[in-house]
């Protein structure tokens, strides 16, 4: 059981439907997660996290368009399989002062705070995955699908079910709008059904489901496997400034 929310995020699930049903081609995905920077001290150390931004945070885009070309692949019948990788990594803070870091969570010693590696499948296809830890105005995730004859947006978050103005903090004290925007003031998209619309409430009702019944979970250790490989294949790519090929 690969605990990967994005796969049972309801935005994604719609898109593996009409792939099953439309047999669409998907030429581009691009897909990210970003914010301001993880508040755990951990995150900043590459021995205790594995990496910095890309396997923090690109894993989860990173995972849907895998689960997506292959719900794609399985619905024409073919094999798509990943081709090669081209990275780029940087930490991005490193240039900044103290004062202009003030609003940024991350504080990374030996990983990066931005990455962006490009995919290229064996069907032609390309994923652009983005992560980024110097991110202002809470999570930004999304996927994007153009295709033979679609263009699938998955804006999770933010998107704009609903959304406020606020000229003060007053009485928001123990209101929640959204996660790891610095402010409640002025304009904001609000989540709504947070655990609903990110995913862990199918995720873990397919896992509890899994383990009552023996069946394999939507998620499972083959995408968590060819997750892990395909990001430390976009490491090798950019400490190498090469092209890796799987």
């Amino acid at each position: 059981m690969y605990a990967e929310n994005w796969i049972y995020a309801p935005a994604i699930q719609k898109i593996a439907e009409i792939l099953k049903s439309k047999n669409n081609r998907q030429l581009f995905i691009k897909a990210e997660e970003s914010h301001a920077g993880s508040h755990a001290g951990h995150a900043a150390h590459w021995s205790q996290n594995g990496g910095g931004s890309l396997i923090r945070q690109g894993c989860h885009p990173l995972s849907a368009a895998l689960y997506l070309k292959s719900v794609e692949a399985q619905a024409n019948g073919k094999s798509i399989e990943l081709e090669s990788v081209v990275c780029d990594t940087a930490c991005i803070s490193d240039h900044l002062s103290d004062k202009e870091k003030v609003h940024l969570f991350s504080r990374p010693i030996d990983v990066e705070d931005w990455a962006a590696a490009t995919y290229h499948f064996t069907d032609g296809s390309i994923a652009l995955i983005l992560s980024g830890d110097m991110v202002l105005g809470g999570v930004k995730n999304y996927l994007e699908s153009y295709g033979t004859d679609a263009v699938l947006l998955a804006s999770m978050s933010p998107n704009n079910a609903l959304q406020s103005y606020f000229v003060d903090e007053e009485g928001l004290e123990s209101v929640y709008l959204t996660e790891k925007a610095q402010t409640k003031i002025g304009w904001q998209s609000i989540f709504l059904s947070e655990i609903t619309a990110r995913g862990y409430v199918s995720e873990l009702q397919d896992f509890v489901e899994c383990a009552a019944t023996g069946r394999q979970p939507l998620s499972g250790f083959q995408l968590a496997y060819d997750t892990t490989k395909a990001i430390y294949a976009a490491y090798l790519s950019a400490e190498q400034n090469m092209r890796v090929n799987f």
